[in-house]
């Protein structure tokens, strides 16, 4: 099997980062072809992740306005295997014990890790969490609970809402922005 970069590829083609598969066997071509796909597609999903974590993380302890009502451990929040692991080496537990308290990988409602209004595993807690009140999904990213959550109301009234709303789409783009003037505003 050849792999080659393809001369005059079109712009849609280097953004996902195709490649040209030739060989004997077509079928085995396709599969190879898929792989590296989907295996970028879950790379550059990781990066999407792991920046817009890093920006909502910033701007969470920034503005600082969260009132610790623990509302938000009252969804249902979907958990991923890091998350898994990374709980149960903070609590010292193992994660058959961790897979105990999830249901089909979601942790049900009120989060069995919230003791008195508090977070017991918050040094560990899931992205989901560490995001909040922001919410990543396939659509984009939101600020969700704007009505509900003093950091969420916070955060819209910078970013210059003004309209009634419980959930508003932003970009990354606004969020840098306004993490950029709120470090101006500390100097």
């Amino acid at each position: 099997m050849d792999i080659h970069n393809r001369a005059g590829r079109s712009a849609e083609d280097r953004h996902l980062g195709m490649v040209e598969v030739t060989g004997s066997n077509p079928v085995r071509s396709i599969k190879f072809l898929f792989f590296i796909s989907y295996s970028f597609r879950i790379f550059n999903m990781r990066a999407l992740v792991d920046k817009v974590l890093e920006i909502c993380e910033k701007i969470n302890s920034m503005i600082g306005a969260c009132s610790r009502c623990s509302r938000c451990c009252y969804y249902r929040i979907p958990i991923l295997q890091e998350d898994k692991q990374k709980i149960a080496n903070y609590l010292g537990i193992s994660l058959d014990e961790i897979q105990k308290t999830l249901s089909n990988g979601y942790i049900e409602p009120p989060c069995p890790f919230l003791e008195k209004n508090e977070c017991k595993i918050y040094p560990a807690r899931p992205i989901v969490c560490r995001m909040y009140p922001f919410l990543l999904l396939n659509e984009g990213l939101f600020l969700v609970n704007i009505n509900e959550c003093q950091l969420a109301k916070e955060i819209y009234k910078k970013l210059g809402g003004e309209e009634k709303t419980n959930v508003v789409k932003v970009s990354l783009t606004q969020l840098e922005k306004l993490l950029a003037n709120e470090l101006k505003s500390q100097k």
